[in-house]
């Protein structure tokens, strides 16, 4: 379901210097918050030297209603140890995206455009000297399909034999504009024609420098949640009412607590790490084992991705809430904001609200876990690092909290 197409030859990476303006935000970062402290501490912070990995940061993004699709600009990045990057670059560094993680890239998508369908995520790259400019400032061009199997036909002439297709989002270097009519292109080697219809092809700049990558969203992660999944499906939790889910069905062996399935929906055990609470504990056992990890990771600095169950360093909000959960209470769970959003827990109203419970902003754009005093506990949300931000009355992001999972 998840798929990496190469759609142009590859590119070794930009050495840049770690002063890089960086322009861009993360996952959920509020514009208005104010600056926190840029120097990160976690465990094993210092210890990285050279990290490996093919690392950008995101220069602009843009959304396409026609293909429903997100383009990032992006300079490719040379990290030479994550603390001077981090302690320099603070919450900016909140942009930085591993490419190599297919969820990172996702996951940044979600978060700029969290109430949009979005079927794929393209990523052109920009030379490290060359600022985002605007479509009409750039010289090269290419020609975008934005309806399946657009005819690419040997003359200029609807007649004539059709050398190939462009499927949807496929790109066509743009030789030349024959008329009002038709494009002459180039493609894979070939040479030829196509029509200038804007509803089948958009003409536009090529920045790109490199290697140029295509995401294909996951099916179940394509539209963003709705209403009725946020809302509607909320309940109210006893120790007899059992939540009323479609489709939903205990696995076998699986316990309840309370009314919540165990494993809750989204998730499933994974008996091969410790737990620190059993599926058996108390509802407190299970709200410290939940607390003592997300604390443990207090500090630790924020990249699109990543996921220290997967041996990478630091994290982004929903691989931060799927490690959390992981380790404390054993669930396996997405690394995906929008699948958190969509599949993970069962919806509760704001006004039942507990410690441990996964907490989601904007219907996808960011997540955390509650921990009490009206206080989340979270990595990034304009911080750059994991760190607690106040979800109480008028604060940013009490005003943006859309749905509240219940996890055990």
């Amino acid at each position: 379901m998840r798929s990496w197409k190469r759609v142009s030859p590859s590119v070794s990476l930009i050495t840049l210097c770690c002063a890089i303006a960086l322009t861009t935000v993360g996952c959920g970062a509020q514009t208005n918050n104010s600056a926190p402290s840029k120097t990160a501490q976690s465990a094993g912070f210092a210890a990285q030297a050279t990290v490996k990995g093919t690392y950008v940061t995101v220069q602009r993004s843009a959304y396409d209603t026609s293909t429903e699709a997100v383009t990032l600009w992006v300079h490719p990045v040379r990290v030479l140890g994550w603390k001077q990057f981090f302690s320099h670059n603070g919450p900016a560094g909140e942009s930085v995206i591993d490419t190599s993680t297919e969820h990172g890239v996702a996951n940044y998508a979600v978060s700029e455009y969290p109430h949009k369908s979005i079927r794929s995520v393209h990523l052109i790259y920009i030379g490290a000297n060359q600022a985002p400019r605007r479509d009409a400032e750039v010289g090269a061009r290419v020609v975008t399909a934005t309806r399946h199997s657009v005819p690419v036909y040997q003359q200029a002439n609807a007649q004539s034999r059709v050398v190939r297709q462009l499927e949807l989002g496929e790109d066509a270097q743009l030789v030349t504009r024959v008329n009002r009519s038709w494009y002459q292109v180039s493609i894979g080697g070939q040479t030829g024609y196509v029509t200038a219809n804007p509803n089948l092809v958009r003409l536009s700049a090529q920045t790109s420098v490199g290697a140029n990558w295509k995401y294909i969203m996951p099916k179940d992660l394509i539209e963003p949640p709705s209403d009725a999944t946020i809302k509607g499906a909320a309940v109210t939790l006893d120790d007899s009412a059992v939540p009323t889910l479609a489709g939903s069905s205990l696995p076998p062996g699986a316990a309840r607590s309370g009314s919540v399935p165990l494993p809750p929906p989204g998730t499933s055990f994974d008996h091969s790490i410790p737990w620190r609470a059993s599926a058996t504990a108390s509802v407190a056992s299970k709200e410290n084992a939940v607390i003592s990890v997300a604390r443990s990771k207090l500090g630790t600095p924020y990249i699109w991705g990543h996921n220290e169950d997967r041996g990478q360093y630091g994290f982004d909000c929903s691989n931060y809430t799927s490690y959390v959960y992981h380790h404390a209470l054993g669930y396996r769970m997405t690394g995906s904001s929008r699948g958190q959003a969509l599949h993970v827990g069962v919806p509760v109203p704001r006004s039942d609200m507990r410690v441990g419970d996964l907490l989601i902003f904007e219907s996808g754009k960011h997540c955390g876990i509650y921990a009490g005093n009206q206080r989340m506990i979270q990595e990034g949300g304009g911080l750059g690092k994991c760190g607690y931000l106040s979800i109480g009355p008028g604060s940013y992001w009490g005003k943006h909290l859309t749905s509240v999972k219940r996890m055990f």
